[in-house]
């Protein structure tokens, strides 16, 4: 089944307000609220998904602090998720115009929040959190920047984390949340044909953390059942086999990052410290990379103000981005490269914002970083010194507001 995404295409691209060096700028507000009206009648004639009438219990509930998360679509697009009231959003956002697109799949409440996933072809995947009567995830499928969508349904809620979806190049796969308590990850082919099968878990994965894709297969950061312990390991799909790289840091961070030969995915994660630097180990997976002979890198940070690490880049050099505490209550991110004495590229401070979801993203030598909290979204350009919040949280609050009216 596809539908046509009309309110993708009506937003906001008359509503450019945005903060350059303390400069403010703001156009054509009454040409937004035209185009809102267009889009929402639109989403309104959408017909809605069908969901059972009994609720999930209380341990399948996701809560607000895992639903915040942001992805590269292409060399010069993001799509991100943010919160106006109790409804979650999928927002584009374009790098270089900075324009602005509300491209939410209609036809489906999103009160449980939206999950994001891209590969380097064009296909954008969304899956809709499962939310008190909704007992399996709804997926979206587009290969045209939210403007139409097709559809099909897991037979789980998704798993209540940050990245429960990794697109590769052939396939969809989602963690899952199955009614004993444990998770599993089933997958798809892409295009969207057919629907979802299980595939084979790690030895002794009871819950997944996080779920990330690559050209030919996804990485997995679990635990066991139980226990705290986190471990790592990626799987073929050709093979379709796991290979486990063994226990990892419970700080570990990973990304899929788009390049010119598609897409390829990294983690971080601190893997030994002294009194005045911190030690990370970063690996990468994708076509040309050896993720059993990870990365090491010694960072000047020591070790009571480090908060994380994640990659930023793996073209042409891996750089990672360190981050920790700075003066004042703000946050310093340094981004570093493989090659050098370990001289930082470029360092950024910015106003402390919630932890749980500071994501750096990058787009070659522009490197950007996003925040979901419960009350809105941090979005800044940290290589051009731009905030482009208000610009998101204005379009959120104001197309919302328009739903609740109509």
């Amino acid at each position: 089944m596809s539908s046509n995404n009309s309110c993708g295409l009506a937003l906001v691209r008359s509503w450019r307000r945005f903060e350059n060096k303390g400069k403010t700028t703001k156009v054509s507000a009454p040409a937004l609220a035209v185009l809102a009206s267009l889009a929402l009648t639109s989403c309104q004639s959408s017909p809605a998904l069908p969901s059972s009438p009994a609720e999930l219990s209380s341990s399948l509930s996701t809560s607000q602090s895992v639903l915040s998360n942001a992805i590269q679509y292409s060399p010069s697009e993001m799509v991100l998720t943010g919160r106006s009231g109790p409804y979650w959003a999928l927002v584009g956002f374009n790098t270089q115009t900075h324009q602005t697109q509300f491209i939410t799949p209609p036809g489906v409440s999103t009160r449980g929040g939206i999950a994001v996933a891209a590969n380097g072809d064009g296909y954008l995947v969304a899956g809709v959190h499962a939310y008190q009567s909704m007992l399996l995830s709804p997926i979206f499928v587009s290969s045209t920047v939210g403007k139409t969508w097709s559809t099909a349904e897991l037979g789980f809620p998704m798993a209540p984390i940050t990245s429960p979806i990794a697109v590769t190049s052939r396939g969809i796969y989602v963690a899952v949340a199955k009614k004993n308590g444990s998770d599993s990850v089933v997958r798809a082919s892409l295009p969207l044909q057919g629907g979802f099968s299980a595939v084979p878990t790690p030895p002794g994965m009871y819950k997944v953390e996080d779920l990330l894709g690559f050209g030919s297969g996804v990485i997995a950061i679990y635990r066991g059942s139980g226990s705290s312990t986190t471990y790592e390991a990626s799987y073929s799909s050709s093979s379709g086999t796991w290979t486990s790289y063994g226990t990892v840091s419970p700080l570990l961070r990973g990304v899929t990052l788009l390049t010119s030969s598609g897409e390829v995915a990294a983690t971080c994660t601190p893997s030994g410290s002294s009194s005045d630097s911190e030690v990370v180990t970063t690996r990468v997976f994708g076509d040309g990379y050896n993720p059993s002979s990870p990365i090491v890198q010694t960072t000047n940070v020591v070790p009571s103000q480090f908060i994380g690490c994640t990659p930023s880049q793996v073209q042409p050099l891996v750089a990672i981005s360190i981050l920790s505490k700075g003066s004042d209550g703000h946050i310093d991110i340094t981004e570093l490269p493989r090659a050098g004495s370990n001289a930082p590229l470029e360092s950024f401070s910015v106003p402390a914002v919630s932890m749980s979801n500071v994501l750096p993203v990058s787009f070659g030598s522009d490197l950007f970083l996003y925040s979901g909290t419960p009350n809105q979204v941090e979005l800044r350009d940290l290589s051009a010194r731009s905030n482009f919040s208000g610009t998101i949280n204005g379009v959120l609050a104001y197309v919302f507001k328009q739903t609740r009216a109509n």
